[in-house]
């Protein structure tokens, strides 16, 4: 496993990258928040988003935290750190606040106050308002010794009852800033680079609630602990106070693996050898369980042997054994675990996005067989529909169907009735002139009934005319009748044709609102596939 920070970094934010072009696509097709491909992409780009703050620790430097009850060297070993005579030794531990070492090209101080909210100035105004701090603070102090001193020479008081008063004082007139931490950006690089070192309060100092509760912060996110001792005092009460102190607090057993303990000021050891030897094997003895290294030095040696460009005294003060130790169990090992601990999360991420796009798929492709059924069956039944229209037109709408039960039938009967009345007049025409002969009517008289026979004889041949002139009405009829079969067939394809448009609309419609628009579809599904392909490699790399 390569555990190489910046190059996880790149490749990470590359992908983060190409998914979100992706994504921009995706949303470019978007007609609904409700919608499916909505729900999906807002799923997809909160797992981006949950990495893409997670690998920004990639780009951020390690916690170092110092911690040791006051006086016992904590500024003088941080300055040997950076290399810089940068912390002031104070003459009063500091008790009442925070302060963190941060690398930055711009020098200036944040302050972090108790309400959370943070103000950046620049170096001396900055300075000025922690001086101020600093004076109100220390009269604070003066004010609660004085009193203390006046309690005690007034009255002959127990060791218990003055530390129950001096409690007492300290709730009456102890100065509590309002803030709690301070930021210091200086451009030193070296240890910066890796680390944001805090130098904390005493654990057995009385801090203030909120100054308590982000140095515990503090310590459960640090990736490496210093605990530093005296080598005058390795066995102080205060020391052990401090011991079970990270023991009932911070479960120093549990997370020892980042803890390193180092005895300072080993400069005021008199018998450099035998001394130093004791008090290495009193220092295994007490605390070789607790600790992961154990490093002794000279923090005061350090910082003059680098102020003065003195690699003697640089040696002697044993600064870089302290800065191997650091290097081996807090920088390697954290990039360790935070390249291990970011590539399972880009792991989960991947699993993630890959369930969402399966999922997505899987309803996709059956919402796309359900459209296609759909259209499917809306066309056929609307051919089935014409079908049975043309059918219906082509058999009732014809001249012959209109008619055999109603003209043919009447032209038939008024044809009927004519010959019949033809036949009745000429019979009876007939047999008056044979009568009228036999009594020698007059010539006259026949004549005037031959011509009544030629009107009848007229008026069945103006039948036949008129019989003519019908079948010549008729097929002009048939005719217009089958123009009008053709208007109507026209007329219903083109209904039919707009109701399937429109069926088909809204078919199309519901699924762009779900999904995008069904033209698009293989864009669509190349931009999933572009997403699928950039996150699998995060599956596959961890497996």
């Amino acid at each position: 496993m390569d555990f190489d920070r910046n190059n996880l970094y790149k490749k990470a934010s590359c992908t983060i990258e190409e998914v979100n072009k992706n994504l921009n696509q995706l949303k470019l097709n978007v007609f609904d928040e409700k919608s499916e491909i909505n729900i999906f992409i807002l799923k997809v780009k909160n797992e981006i988003d949950i990495i893409k703050k997670s690998i920004k620790d990639l780009k951020q430097p390690f916690l170092l935290f110092i911690i040791g009850p006051g006086k016992y060297g904590k500024t003088s070993l941080i300055n040997s750190l950076i290399k810089e005579s940068f912390l002031e030794v104070r003459d009063i531990p500091n008790t009442w606040k925070l302060d963190s070492l941060v690398y930055g090209v711009d020098k200036k101080i944040e302050i972090i106050y108790d309400n959370k909210i943070s103000r950046v100035y620049d170096y001396e105004e900055g300075k000025n308002i922690i001086k101020n701090e600093e004076v109100k603070f220390k009269n604070s102090k003066n004010k609660i010794k004085y009193e203390l001193e006046k309690y005690k020479n007034k009255e002959k008081v127990s060791i218990g009852e003055l530390k129950n008063y001096k409690k007492i004082l300290e709730d009456m007139y102890m100065y509590k800033s309002n803030i709690c931490e301070i930021r210091y950006f200086i451009d030193k690089k070296g240890i910066l680079n890796d680390f944001v070192i805090v130098d904390t309060p005493g654990l057995n100092q009385s801090l203030l609630e909120n100054t308590n509760s982000r140095m515990l912060d503090y310590y459960n996110h640090a990736d490496g602990i210093i605990w530093i001792l005296d080598s005058q005092n390795v066995i102080s009460k205060s020391s052990y106070e401090l011991l079970e102190e990270l023991k009932h607090n911070y479960s120093i057993e549990k997370n020892k693996d980042n803890i390193i303990c180092v005895v300072n000021k080993i400069d005021t050891i008199k018998n450099k050898t035998k001394d130093k030897q004791k008090i290495i094997e009193k220092v295994n003895f007490l605390y070789e369980q607790n600790f992961k290294d154990i490093v002794m030095i000279s923090a005061k040696n350090a910082i003059n042997g680098i102020l003065n460009n003195d690699t003697n005294l640089i040696d002697i003060s044993n600064i870089k054994s302290l800065e191997n130790s650091i290097e081996i169990n807090f920088k390697k090992k954290s990039e360790k675990i935070q390249m291990k601990s970011k590539q399972q999360g880009l792991k989960l991420m991947s699993e993630k996005i890959i369930e969402y796009i399966n999922e997505y798929k899987r309803n996709l492709y059956f919402e796309i067989y359900k459209l296609n059924k759909n259209k499917k069956n809306i066309k056929e039944k609307l051919d089935l529909a014409k079908i049975y229209i043309l059918e219906y037109v082509k058999t009732y709408i014809s001249f012959e169907n209109l008619i055999k039960n109603d003209i043919n039938v009447e032209i038939r009967q008024l044809e009927n009735i004519i010959n019949k009345k033809i036949n009745q007049d000429f019979e009876i025409n007939f047999k008056v002139s044979i009568c009228k002969l036999k009594k020698n009517i007059k010539l006259k008289a026949l004549i005037e009934d031959y011509k009544k026979i030629n009107e009848k004889k007229d008026l069945y041949l103006n039948i036949l005319q008129n019989k003519s002139l019908t079948n010549k009405y008729k097929f002009n009829i048939n005719r217009f009748i089958e123009s009008l079969k053709s208007e109507i067939i026209n007329e219903v394809s083109k209904v039919l044709e707009i109701i399937e448009k429109n069926k088909i609309y809204e078919i199309d419609k519901s699924f762009r609102n779900r999904y995008t628009d069904f033209e698009v579809i293989k864009k669509h599904m190349q931009f999933i596939n572009n997403i699928y392909d950039n996150v699998v490699i995060w599956r596959d790399k961890n497996e």
